[in-house]
């Protein structure tokens, strides 16, 4: 695991090669499970009360909602960055 975010109601574990999120909480699981997974570097990630954000090689914002019965919907992007300023 190369880090933990935590929300009020779940936490995320990010891996060593920034490729895979696991989590667990309410809503996503009381088990840790993968929760997603891709090709490009996660560079950042967060989550809150209801979502799970995560940013792919610093440009790309994808996003993904829950609530206490699971995910509420798929990943969707939400922004792109012309570039990495």
């Amino acid at each position: 695991i190369e880090s933990i975010y935590c929300g009020s109601s779940s936490s995320i574990l990010l891996t060593k090669d920034r490729r895979e999120l696991w989590a667990f909480g309410k809503g996503v699981g009381a088990t840790v499970k993968p929760i997603y997974r891709t090709e490009q570097t996660i560079t950042h990630c967060s989550c809150n009360d209801n979502s799970i954000i995560v940013v792919l090689n610093g440009i790309q914002i994808e996003e993904r909602h829950f609530n206490r019965k699971g995910f509420t919907d798929e990943w969707k992007c939400v922004h792109q960055f012309s570039d990495h300023n």
